[in-house]
This record gives structure tokens, C-alpha cells and sequence, in this order.
């Protein structure tokens, strides 16, 4: 914006055209404005309303007692914890209370001092109302400045997973038992290669043929 000659005074046309200057950097800054409220209102109810835990903790300490600036409502489902609870007792200390559990995820905190993202970890940790549950964790650097390392952290509670992993897991084992003891001979054949897939003892000895022979 140019200034008015010194002693000169302003003409009509000066003046609007330093008026109308003001009128559009005004508009632009509200433009702004808006577009990052709802950007801001876009990622708030991303954070609030996410299948998963998140958590943000800035500036890891280097002792084990984190501090969370941001914990959505699905932590507190996850936990039992409100963030105000979790600070007060910490993660570690109420998470992992098994003294070699908290070692690991101490040593866990130091790989994410040096910078480190995490992807995927499981831990079994002690909630206030489930007791001890599986979740899945995965933290990543939200940035790393001065010696601070600024962390977010999704939780993934993997509980019903592993249920149902070791349900289908001890299917498959009484399947297999049924399958080799049963007094008849079972196999199982694939009619596109033309071969068989499995046999069990009994087909062998029925066919007077060994498993490699049949297979």
C-alpha cells in the first residue's frame, strides 16, 4: 500500500483506492479465516468421531511418564480412562503394571525419542473396567524440533479379532483331528490340477498306497 505524499493531502480517488485496498485485505483475511475453521471443524470431527483411539502427546519427556494433550472418546472406551485420569496416573505405570511389560514399552518410548515411527505393535494392557485386553498400537512423528519429539499414537482394540482368530484356529484343529482319526478313509482332491490336496492314514492303508505316493 502506498503512503500519501508528505504534507499532501489525499485526493477523493486516493482515498477510495486506499479504502477499497483495505475492504479487500479484510475480505481475503475473513476468506481465510473461514477456510481454516473448517478445515479445523474437518479434522475435529474426523479426531472425535474415529473407529480407533487417537492420542497426541507433545514434547516425550525423557522419563516415562507421558503427558496427553489430546485423547478422542474412543480412547476413553479403549482404556476406561478420561485423559485427566490417565495424566494424573500415568500410561505406563497404569497400562502396563508387570514391571518387564513396562520395561519394553520404555524401551519402546526411547525408540520414538530418536524419531522413530511404529506401525502395528501389539501389547496387552490393563484397562480400569475390561482388565487386561489386546489392542494393536501404531505411533507416528507428528514432528520433531529442537530436541522435542511430538507424537500421535492410534490404539486399535483387537480384542474380538483374537477372539475369533483363535476360534477358527481351534475349528481348524478339531477339523484336522476328525480328519486324520476317522475310521474311514477321507481325502481331499482338486478337480482342476487332477491331484489330491490331502489323505489321511486310512486312504493310505484302503489304497496300499503311502501319503507321498497318493499326494
Amino acid at each position: 500500500m502506498e503512503d500519501f505524499p508528505m504534507g499532501g493531502k489525499p485526493t477523493y480517488e486516493e482515498l477510495e483506492k486506499k479504502v477499497k485496498l483495505l475492504q479487500d485485505k479484510e475480505e481475503e483475511r475473513a476468506h481465510l479465516e473461514d477456510a481454516f475453521l473448517e478445515v479445523a471443524s474437518m479434522f475435529r470431527d474426523i479426531f472425535e468421531n474415529a473407529a480407533e483411539g487417537i492420542c497426541v502427546c507433545h514434547n516425550i519427556p525423557d522419563e516415562p511418564y507421558v503427558k496427553f494433550t489430546h485423547w478422542n472418546p474412543h480412547m476413553t472406551e479403549i482404556t476406561g480412562y478420561s485423559m485427566e485420569e490417565i495424566n494424573k496416573l500415568g500410561w505406563y505405570q497404569t497400562m502396563y503394571p508387570d514391571p518387564e511389560v513396562q520395561k519394553r514399552a520404555i524401551e519402546r518410548m526411547a525408540k520414538m525419542r530418536e524419531g522413530n515411527d511404529i506401525r502395528g505393535e501389539e501389547w496387552v494392557v490393563t484397562t480400569k473396567s475390561r482388565g487386561k485386553i489386546p489392542l494393536s498400537i501404531s505411533t507416528s512423528i507428528i514432528k520433531k524440533e529442537d530436541g522435542k519429539v511430538h507424537v500421535m499414537a492410534i490404539i486399535r482394540d483387537i480384542a474380538k479379532s483374537k477372539k475369533a482368530e483363535a476360534a477358527l484356529k481351534e475349528s481348524e484343529e478339531r477339523y484336522r483331528q476328525l480328519f486324520e482319526y476317522a475310521p474311514s478313509g477321507i481325502y481331499e482332491f482338486d478337480y482342476k490340477t487332477r491331484k489330491f490336496t490331502s489323505v489321511n492314514d486310512v486312504m493310505c492303508t484302503y489304497s496300499g498306497y503311502s501319503r507321498e505316493e497318493l499326494m
